[in-house]
């Protein structure tokens, strides 16, 4: 069982390890990880790879609606994405679709950056409750990554969708989570609260209080704030 820590609606939780996992191990580690915390039944999730694999035989624009889009919208005669992304309540998504460019283009025939944009747009419009990124900036240019970490945060704000991050680049990411989340010797769970105000380390709310001030702990020097 994971420590005291609990995840809520609207975080994004980094997740540390010291080995490299295969997409299926780390699909199912997140899983594993939600059913430690008490997460049973069916889980409604988008899983997005490092590499965004698509399908083939679909253009990035057909591959953007499977799974994303209502079949019954796409199959109107004169349904835009552009307009249904515009009127989508996440400004950042169509500025997404305008990087992509190339929707009719089949998967082979762009490069990796445009199928990675493709495959995190496809993840950003499904209806989930979790969003699991296998490192979301692996392709990405910097402009490019910077749109996608705003609708990404748009979202989760606005829906309480929760973010699960596993990335080679962890510096990168500690700007923007709330937790962390590492596996103990003993193979349970340790999420750590973030402090995003101060240094960003994590820290984690002490048992007690004096003269109603909140006490923090932090967890790598050992040394008590208060907030």
């Amino acid at each position: 069982m994971p420590n005291g820590v609990k995840i809520d609606k609207m975080d994004i939780l980094l997740f540390q390890s010291t080995e490299k996992l295969a997409s299926h191990c780390q699909l199912k580690n997140f899983i594993h990880f939600l059913h430690c915390n008490g997460i049973k039944g069916p889980i409604r999730f988008a899983f997005i790879e490092a590499d965004a694999p698509l399908l083939n035989n679909l253009t990035i624009r057909q591959n953007i609606h499977l799974d994303s889009i209502p079949q019954t919208m796409t199959q109107s005669g004169d349904f835009q994405l552009k307009e249904h992304l515009q009127e989508n309540c996440n400004p950042h998504l169509s500025k997404i679709l305008d990087c992509i460019g190339l929707l009719d283009e089949l998967p082979t025939n762009v490069d990796d950056q445009t199928r990675k944009l493709a495959g995190l747009l496809k993840g950003l419009l499904q209806k989930a409750d979790y969003l699991f990124l296998e490192s979301p900036e692996k392709y990405l240019s910097k402009d490019n990554l910077k749109i996608f970490i705003k609708a990404m945060e748009f979202q989760t704000a606005n829906t309480g969708q929760i973010v699960f991050i596993n990335s080679d680049q962890e510096s990168l990411w500690h700007p923007y989570i709330s937790k962390t989340v590492s596996r103990r010797p003993s193979e349970n769970f340790e999420i750590l609260a973030v402090n995003k105000q101060g240094t960003g380390e994590p820290f984690q709310e002490a048992p007690e209080t004096k003269e109603g001030v909140l006490q923090f702990y932090n967890l790598d020097k050992n040394k008590g704030r208060a907030a």
